[in-house]
């Protein structure tokens, strides 16, 4: 009888944590824009997860302290960083490779920045990493003003004739109101290093989650791929959704800006050479926090 009850407890307890864990309704936070425009899909039709896809990038850092939520989308180096100060977050995939533009109202060459007044945003983030390695590069070196995100360069953009740094989609949503000229940053990153694109925001995990609801998030991940190449198969929708969602504009818009944005799921395990080549530049390692094999899921 105590074997028949003992069993039975077993069981009850294996059922129960099953049960928690199935039904346990994971939470994630993002900024607007490209990132999150990866998970649009997955937003819009699964009632399984919380998204709060709107979080002003400079409170980013302040989820992976207080540890407080399943999953948060932000740029690779915040996350480095916030891992080796305290390892709450891990890294499951990258989920852009790069939708950056130096843009004004008159036509420019890369050289005119030298020595100018230009407005930028993502003070130490990847985004700037990437920007100053280019500048210095080219022997660049404007008069920067920072600028909490890419929606306040937007601004200065159509109200000014200053240089700015904008990402995609907030570039094509000018353009439809203003002539804008524009210069690649992917495309000036590439003819100094022949690297396509660059490791740009990717999607981190509660170590506290993965322990308790690992089944769960692996799940999510899966989601979270699909939801990506949706960004390719099936752009009319994606777009639709992201305008609901207020990712970045119109829908005709950012059909016009997500094949811009460098959205491409790649697993973490997948990104290991990629990363540490990358990192390697001496004008990009400053930015990142130690790379170790349990950064990676």
């Amino acid at each position: 009888m105590k074997k028949i009850l003992s069993l039975f407890t077993i069981i009850f307890t294996l059922f129960f944590f099953v049960s928690c864990s199935s039904d346990y309704k994971m939470t994630i936070v993002g900024p607007s824009g490209a990132p999150s425009i990866a998970v649009a899909q997955l937003a819009k039709e699964s009632e399984d997860y919380e998204f709060n896809l709107g979080v002003d990038p400079t409170l980013l850092q302040s989820y992976f302290v207080n540890n407080s939520v399943d999953a948060i989308i932000a740029p690779i180096n915040l996350g480095s960083k916030m891992y080796t100060n305290n390892q709450n977050y891990v890294l499951a995939s990258i989920l852009t490779w790069g939708n950056l533009f130096f843009a004004s109202q008159q036509e420019f060459t890369l050289s005119d920045l030298n020595n100018k007044d230009v407005i930028f945003f993502g003070e130490n983030t990847i985004n700037m990493a990437v920007v100053n390695y280019i500048l210095s590069q080219n022997d660049i070196t404007p008069n920067i003003t920072y600028l909490g995100s890419t929606s306040l360069t937007q601004t200065e953009l159509l109200n000014s004739n200053s240089i700015v740094l904008i990402a995609e989609p907030a570039l094509s949503v000018a353009k439809t109101k203003k002539e804008i000229f524009s210069i690649s940053v992917q495309e000036e990153f590439k003819k100094l290093t022949n690297i396509e694109g660059f490791p740009q925001a990717g999607l981190f995990i509660r170590q506290e989650t993965i322990t308790n609801h690992k089944s769960k998030v692996d799940k999510f991940i899966t989601e979270v791929e699909a939801s990506a190449n949706k960004t390719i198969t099936d752009l009319e929708l994606v777009a639709q959704y992201s305008e609901e969602l207020s990712l970045g504009g119109k829908k005709e818009i950012l059909l016009n800006a997500i094949p811009n944005c460098s959205i491409k799921f790649t697993k973490a395990n997948d990104t290991k050479d990629i990363l540490n080549t990358f990192v390697n530049i001496s004008a990009i390692k400053p930015f990142f926090g130690v790379l170790e094999d349990g950064f990676y899921y």
